[in-house]
């Protein structure tokens, strides 16, 4: 099998790569700029920018068996770019598809965002994202489904994993034992790079068409998932820091100083999630259907950590 991975060189789509090059696949990955694509033999990288029209026209998609659309970006300082790259980007590509007759397995890559907060299904009807980000997945996504081509949508939620540099501020708090510890509770579902990677290779597998899927490894509060990072760590002090939404409301005026001094990806948006009490899957549909996540929360998160030492993050 002949697969095409668009936003091939960032962090999750070059776990996915990696992952459908263990399947024995041929890969192409596809992107602005090589990036860590260097580091992983076996993946034939070609240049795509799914923003640009000539770029999208002048691609040849043909001889693919499969097409993983990855391409998106999580935060911007410009919310229209949320439009520019996660919808109009998905537009082009798929409108192009349709054009050159493209008769292909397509799995995009959604985000549990689409849902909105609270506990979510693949089976919800109302779906009510509530960022600029959260808005353009959904748009991308409607695309994709209302489109002739064979789909399938996978909606990850929080992922962490090596080669991720946005959750670094967190891990350098957690290091020096600072827990944040919401009231009333906040929880939040994760998932490793690689188990999403390896949940991309096991759906193409599959003979399953016009499908959504929700992935998670676990739900966490944040107090928990501060515990298991310090644990990893081998942190022994613990200085717990109560939080409350009222809080989040004063700090937003200066969001932009948070996020240079804990260099956090987060604006006014970024925000109004944290402020929300569950961002949460409750289905298991792909465990039911015979997936196995092959790495546990210990050992992935060891795998994270144990990267970010070695880029000096921590």
């Amino acid at each position: 099998m002949r697969v095409l991975v668009t936003g091939a060189s960032g962090f999750l789509g070059s776990h996915i790569c990696e992952a459908l090059l263990q399947e024995g696949l041929q890969v192409v990955g596809a992107s602005r700029g090589k990036g860590v694509l260097s580091e992983i033999e076996g993946v034939d990288w070609r240049f795509l920018d799914i923003t640009d029209a000539d770029s999208v026209e002048n691609f040849d998609f043909s001889g693919f068996d499969a097409i993983v659309h990855n391409a998106g970006i999580t935060f911007s300082r410009k919310p229209r770019r949320y439009l520019e790259v996660n919808y109009l980007g998905t537009k082009l590509l798929i409108d192009k598809l349709i054009r050159v007759g493209y008769q292909g397995r397509f799995l995009f890559i959604s985000s549990l965002s689409v849902h909105g907060p609270g506990r979510a299904r693949e089976d919800d009807i109302r779906l009510i994202p509530i960022t600029p980000y959260g808005v353009s997945k959904l748009l991308g996504e409607q695309e994709v489904r209302a489109s002739s081509l064979d789909w399938v949508v996978l909606r990850p939620p929080v992922i962490f994993g090596e080669r991720d540099r946005a959750l670094v501020g967190l891990y350098k708090l957690m290091a020096k034992g600072v827990v944040l510890s919401w009231k009333p509770e906040k929880q939040l579902t994760v998932a490793y790079a690689k188990n999403v990677a390896a949940a991309v290779a096991f759906l193409l597998k599959r003979d399953v068409s016009r499908e959504v899927y929700l992935i998670g490894d676990v739900t966490l509060s944040w107090e928990e998932f501060a515990q298991k990072v310090m644990e990893t760590l081998g942190v022994n002090r613990r200085v717990v820091l109560p939080l409350r939404n009222w809080m989040v409301d004063f700090v937003a005026p200066w969001v932009g100083f948070l996020r240079l001094i804990l260099r956090l990806p987060v604006d006014r948006h970024k925000l109004e999630e944290v402020r929300a009490n569950q961002w949460v899957v409750e289905s298991r549909k792909l465990i039911e259907e015979g997936f196995n996540p092959p790495f546990e929360l210990e050992e992935a998160l060891s795998r994270t950590l144990s990267w970010c030492r070695s880029k000096r993050l921590l």
